[in-house]
């Protein structure tokens, strides 16, 4: 039963009665996959708590790291030598690079990212066992308007080797797609931005009530 794992938890458990209607109805064998969140979270609750654990196998993600390489090193092999790409610079100057420098682009983010403990223990644990949400999280990072065009003509100059200044990194990390910081449309939460607004409310529900 493929892909039930992309399905949301409700859908999931749905899932495992079926599995079980099948095999005791049809007396056949059914793999199921489902995600570890929703079997850690619910294995002790209705459907869940008839599993025969004998029968459960799990399949670690492989490294984001090395699923990322490999992606790369598979656009070089797509990409066409005869299209140049192009990036503006503040001045609106049009800058064309030959499409293989996109290759060397992602290699430097991909370097600048996990070169560095801190940062690759943190895109991990955004992304969790969830690869998939890991690619959206290194895409995003790649497009990030905080990496400017004078970071982007280092990273060519340097073909790929260049590894973005620590800061920078933690600008993109905290601001995502804005301009500024935002609590709502961050991954990262500061907690001395928070925790003044959260005694404001309190001590205003106070005077309320």
């Amino acid at each position: 039963m493929d892909n039930c794992d992309k399905r949301n938890t409700e859908e999931q458990l749905l899932m495992f009665e079926v599995a079980n209607w099948i095999k005791d109805n049809i007396q056949a064998i059914v793999f199921l996959p489902i995600r570890d969140t929703t079997f850690e979270n619910y294995k002790h609750d209705k459907p869940l708590d008839t599993v025969v654990k004998d029968l459960i196998f799990k399949i670690n993600p492989p490294s984001l790291e090395q699923v990322l390489s490999a992606r790369i090193s598979y656009i070089s092999k797509l990409s066409n030598s005869n299209n140049d790409g192009y990036y503006f610079l503040d001045n609106g100057i049009k800058v064309k690079y030959p499409s293989k420098e996109e290759e060397n682009y992602l290699n430097s983010i991909l370097s600048s990212l996990f070169s560095n403990n801190f940062f690759k223990n943190l895109i991990s644990g955004f992304t969790g066992r969830n690869i998939r949400n890991g690619i959206e999280i290194f895409l995003d990072f790649c497009k990030s308007g905080h990496i400017n065009d004078s970071e982007i003509t280092k990273i060519l100059k340097s073909e790929g080797k260049y590894i973005l200044p620590n800061h920078l990194i933690s600008k993109v990390f905290i601001r995502g797609s804005k301009v500024y910081y935002t609590d709502l449309n961050s991954r990262i939460k500061i907690y001395f931005l928070v925790f003044p607004m959260t005694l404001f409310l309190t001590h205003l529900l106070e005077l309320v009530f």
